[in-house]
């Protein structure tokens, strides 16, 4: 189950990655040391995976360089995904509460905000 919420994560965060983005997605797991086959990874709570997606947010403009959440960006990238919108809204919810993502590690909360649609 674990696994599986590591891809569904890495995966719905990826979905708003366009294929001018693909560079950024490459980039992002050569920084964080996350194996293209994220699949096989271990826990959504490891180092490799916050970074990924602190480097993916930052590279979508989702947060800027002080770490700073922005909740429009967001909103913009939301718009993209296939998702109920009772899922979107839960997300928009859980994100927004977020306040800083400064560190690898406090792009957990962002995790959790996805995992909790799954669970």
């Amino acid at each position: 189950m674990i696994k599986f919420s590591i891809l569904v994560t890495i995966a719905a965060i990826c979905v708003c990655t366009s294929m001018a983005q693909k560079g950024s997605f490459v980039a992002c797991l050569q920084e964080s040391g996350l194996p293209e086959d994220f699949s096989k990874f271990g826990s959504p709570d490891s180092k490799e995976v916050n970074c990924f997606v602190k480097c993916m947010m930052t590279k979508m403009g989702e947060i800027d360089e002080e770490g700073n959440v922005l909740m429009d960006k967001i909103e913009e990238n939301l718009a993209n995904i296939k998702i109920p919108d009772t899922a979107k809204d839960n997300l928009r919810k859980c994100l927004s509460a977020i306040d800083k993502i400064g560190k690898c590690e406090d792009s957990k909360k962002v995790t959790e905000c996805w995992t909790s649609l799954f669970k």
